[in-house]
C-alpha cells in the first residue's frame, strides 16, 4: 500500500481502513445470512472470503521483489532479529502486540458484563458492535485527514483513549452509558494502527520489510487470541472487572510507547 500511494500517511490509513470496514461488514453479512438462512450458510460464506481475497490480490497488480537468496525460515529469522534487536521496532511492536490482548478479551469481556447487569448477553453484542462501528468511523476520519502528530505520540495517545475510556464504560451509569464509551474508545483504534504501520514499515530495511511485517501481524494475531483464551478463563471474576483489566492492559500499551527513542525518526 506504502508503495502505490506517495503520502505514507493516507496510505496506511487507507489499509486501517480497510481492516475497519471488514470488521463491520463481516458481522453484518452473517447477521443478514442468518436471518434467512441456516447458520452453516453463514459459515460457508465466511470460509469463501479468504480464498476470494487471495484471488482479489491478482488484481491489485504489485511488482514482485527480487528474492535475497536466502531460504524461508532464514529470512524469517532475520526479520525476528531485527525485531528484538532495534529499539523503536521492538517498542512499537511489543506496544502494539499488547493492545491486542485487551481488544482479543473485549468480546468476551462485554458478554459477561452484560450477563452481570441484565441477565443476558444481549447487551454484550451490542457494546462489541459499538466498538466496531467506532472504530470504523475513525478510520473514515483517519483517510481523509490523516494525523500529522508523531507517530510515537498517536501511538500513545491513543492507545491511552482508548484504555482509559473502557475502563469508564465499565462504570454502571445505564446501557447507554458503556454502549458510547466503548465505541468512543474504538475511535481511537485506527490512528494508532496507521502510526503503528508507518513506524514499522519506517524502521523496516527493504529486504526485511515482508519478514517483519508478516511476524509482526503473526505476533498480533497470536496476541488476540490468547486475549480471548485468558478472558473465557477469567469470566468468573465478573464483567466489571474484567472489562477494567482490559482497559488497563492499553493503557499499560501506551506506557510502553514510553520507551520509544525521541530522536528515532530525527
Amino acid at each position: 500500500m506504502s508503495g502505490a500511494i506517495p503520502d505514507g500517511r493516507r496510505a496506511f490509513a487507507y489499509d486501517a481502513l480497510s481492516y475497519n470496514v471488514s470488521a463491520v461488514a463481516g458481522p453484518a453479512l452473517v447477521a443478514v445470512i442468518s436471518a434467512f438462512l441456516p447458520a452453516q450458510a453463514a459459515l460457508w460464506v465466511l470460509s469463501a472470503a479468504a480464498p476470494l481475497g487471495s484471488l482479489a490480490v491478482r488484481a491489485v497488480g504489485l511488482h514482485p521483489h527480487g528474492r535475497t537468496g536466502d531460504s524461508p525460515w532464514e529470512a524469517i529469522k532475520s526479520g525476528l532479529h531485527r525485531i528484538v534487536s532495534h529499539r523503536p521496532l521492538a517498542v512499537v511492536t511489543a506496544s502494539s502486540t499488547l493492545t491486542q490482548l485487551g481488544q482479543g478479551g473485549l468480546a468476551i469481556a462485554a458478554v459477561a458484563l452484560s450477563i452481570d447487569r441484565v441477565g443476558t448477553p444481549n447487551e454484550g453484542a451490542a457494546v462489541v458492535t459499538s466498538f466496531a462501528i467506532g472504530s470504523l468511523l475513525g478510520a473514515l476520519y483517519e483517510t481523509a485527514r490523516p494525523t500529522r502528530r508523531a507517530p510515537d505520540f498517536v501511538m500513545l495517545a491513543g492507545f491511552l483513549a482508548t484504555g482509559l475510556l473502557t475502563v469508564a464504560a465499565a462504570f454502571n451509569f445505564g446501557p447507554l452509558w458503556t454502549i458510547v464509551a466503548i465505541g468512543l474508545s474504538g475511535v481511537f483504534t485506527a490512528p494508532t494502527a496507521a502510526a503503528m504501520l508507518f513506524l514499522r514499515n519506517r524502521h523496516s530495511p527493504s529486504h526485511l520489510k515482508s519478514q517483519i511485517f508478516t511476524v509482526s501481524a503473526g505476533f498480533r494475531a497470536s496476541a488476540s487470541a490468547a486475549g480471548a483464551a485468558v478472558a473465557a478463563l477469567a469470566a468468573g471474576l465478573g464483567g466489571t472487572a474484567m472489562v477494567v483489566a482490559m482497559g488497563a492492559i492499553w493503557i499499560i500499551s501506551a506506557a510502553v510507547m514510553r520507551a520509544y527513542p525521541k530522536k528515532a525518526d530525527s
